[in-house]
């Protein structure tokens, strides 16, 4: 096959719309500029490095100038590309360019798609640019071959996942003021995700040459890879599914993806019990994990508006839309992940020691205060007079606003009638100081735990009958 015939088979299958954004991004300023300016810098580093090894001999050489290079490379592909992902897709929305795109047929993934591909492309250009100078601190003495391999994975995943977070960021904002947040949240979030990027390339550049002889670190690592990865597509699933038209089958991609993710980690979790040879603490960081993602999860998911269109509710469930369905799959999944790490922790499996009654009481309670608090926030939206302000506004600001209260007025309470912030009972629903108790052995943790969960399953009882009811009035309007 030749390069022409392979290159062609590419292109029709990426789509145009993929190959548009590539080209246009490729033939940006920022793009060339960027580009320019960190070809330069890792030439200059390089060249001193080199004097600095020739002239004297230093262990630690090499790690220093895997720490700069790092450094670099984090800058544009945690700061640089995923900002201007964000801008390209935010001038979609601006201009209302993306409803036409869709009204030609091109599908809201297909747009989507293209963005992250377009800004993927750049940050491939930019990796192989910078991983040759990377690899160069290996000559330099002090580092080891994988501790480069695995902060070049661990790098480009980091980017992979900032970068759907950016666009999937840029398709929830709709009006302009709310797009002037997202603006300044975008913003300080790469700094932030920068800052982060180049602390841990320096931790990594210093120990991770002792870090890479232990598999827990690999295990550590596929589970880093394998979570962002999933966590992107994930993204960008949501992201598609808040462009898309409303006689589309938004929820479908999601959804399934959410599952996979929850089913992948729960896999990890058991690796990490075998290879740690102890289920004492393992399972419930597994639970903890897993109880975050289905919480983010719920936040978008429950809030999509009520009802859905006759030709959809005779579709498969999963596929349907609707803000009672992706809560229905949020308590599907919340629920066998419970049971699954409870029978990782408590079964006799071969594992090791099994788990103490202190970590089976987090393991139980994470999914649970995910549920409370995404469950508090759909009945607040659909019966309050928030239900006014619409979806997914209304239960998004109910959920966000239920648990600022449940961390901030337990506490408050706490300190007014017990003249101590801790107390057990009264911070039971509180998703911080609740678990940091439940961590303890006072002997009082129990009835608090048991609080919760009949708070749990509440919640849960009376979301879903809110949901019901204003997704049956949906539908007979």
């Amino acid at each position: 096959m030749s390069a022409t015939s392979l290159t062609e088979r590419l292109e029709e299958r990426a789509g145009p719309l993929v190959l548009k954004e590539v080209r246009q991004g490729l033939r940006a300023k920022v793009f060339g500029i960027s580009f320019g300016l960190l070809l330069l810098a890792c030439l200059v580093v390089a060249l001193v490095a080199a004097a600095d090894g020739s002239s004297s001999y230093n262990d630690h050489l090499g790690r220093q100038y895997l720490a700069v290079f790092l450094a670099g490379l984090s800058l544009v592909s945690f700061f640089v590309i995923p900002y201007t992902a964000y801008r390209s897709m935010a001038r979609e929305r601006e201009d209302e360019t993306w409803v036409l795109l869709v009204l030609t047929g091109l599908s809201s993934r297909s747009i989507v798609r293209g963005k992250v591909a377009s800004a993927l492309s750049q940050a491939l250009l930019y990796g192989s640019a910078c991983a040759p100078f990377v690899l160069f601190s290996y000559f330099l003495n002090g580092v080891d071959l994988l501790t480069v391999v695995a902060a070049l994975v661990l790098a480009a995943t980091w980017c992979v996942f900032l970068v759907s977070v950016a666009v999937a960021m840029a398709c929830e904002a709709s009006e302009r003021l709310m797009r002037a947040g997202v603006h300044l949240l975008v913003v300080f979030g790469s700094l932030g995700a920068t800052a982060m990027g180049v602390g841990f390339g320096v931790v990594l550049a210093e120990e991770g040459s002792r870090a890479v002889q232990k598999d827990v670190f690999w295990v550590v690592v596929a589970g880093v890879v394998l979570a962002g990865l999933t966590g992107a597509l994930a993204v960008a699933e949501g992201a598609a599914s808040t462009l898309a038209l409303a006689t589309s089958r938004r929820g479908y991609g999601a959804r399934l993806v959410v599952a996979g993710q929850v089913v992948l980690g729960f896999l990890i979790t058991v690796a990490a019990a075998v290879v740690v040879g102890d289920r004492r603490e393992v399972p419930a960081a597994g639970s903890i994990v897993s109880a975050l993602l289905l919480f983010v999860y719920g936040f978008f998911a429950a809030s999509q508006p009520d009802g859905a269109s006759k030709a959809q509710r005779t579709g498969r469930w999963l596929s349907t839309p609707g803000g009672s369905r992706g809560f229905a799959v949020m308590v599907l999944l919340t629920g066998l992940s419970l049971a699954g790490y409870l029978a990782l922790a408590v079964l006799p499996l071969g594992l090791g020691s099994t788990m103490g009654e202190r970590a089976t009481r987090l393991l139980i309670a994470a999914p649970c205060y995910a549920l409370l608090y995404v469950a508090i926030g759909t009945w607040l939206g659909r019966v309050t007079p928030l239900a006014r302000l619409g979806e997914p506004r209304a239960s998004r600001i109910a959920i966000l606003g239920s648990t600022f209260l449940g961390v901030v007025a337990p506490v408050v309470t706490s300190l007014l009638f017990s003249r101590r912030e801790d107390g057990v009972l009264i911070n039971a629903l509180n998703p911080i100081v609740g678990m940091a108790n439940l961590d303890r052995n006072r002997g009082n943790e129990s009835p608090a735990l048991g609080l919760l969960v009949v708070a749990t399953v509440v919640a849960t009882a009376m979301a879903w009958v809110a949901l019901k009811s204003r997704d049956g009035e949906q539908v007979r309007g």
